[in-house]
């Protein structure tokens, strides 16, 4: 499988959801929302996603949304970020995909910053085709 790193589609979060007062509209509004274009997802990044759960635990941790491919039973991991990309949400991509032994990690984000793009890059140049970031 080719591993996918490009931005597909940009939306801004306010135009969709505005300011409706709560800090939680990732696991509120941004996860739902994901969960409702899972087939859109699929079709992106090559897996047959299927969910699991939603703020599944990991350890003391919640990952947003765990996923299976329907066809190889592998875990894929996403990652939902409002705004522009930060370190804390790369360390919970890794975290996630390393304690649920995952395959994949779609870390799905307003604005990307370059150095985090690089990251993630680096990370599919040295890792195996099974592991796709």
């Amino acid at each position: 499988m080719d591993k996918k790193n490009d931005v597909v589609k940009n939306v801004s979060a306010n135009l969709v959801w505005g300011n409706n007062g709560t800090n939680r509209i990732e696991e509120q509004y941004m996860s739902p929302f994901i969960g409702n274009i899972i087939d859109e997802i699929s079709a992106i990044t090559g897996y047959e996603l299927d969910i699991v759960d939603y703020e599944y635990p990991v350890g003391s941790f919640r990952s947003d949304i765990v996923c299976c491919d329907r066809n190889t039973n592998e875990i894929i991991v996403i990652e939902n970020q409002l705004g522009t990309s930060d370190h804390q949400h790369l360390g919970k991509c890794l975290t996630y995909f390393s304690n649920l032994q995952a395959n994949a990690v779609v870390w799905i984000c307003e604005e990307f910053r370059p150095e985090h793009v690089k990251a993630i890059e680096n990370l599919n140049e040295i890792s195996s085709d099974e592991y796709n970031f």
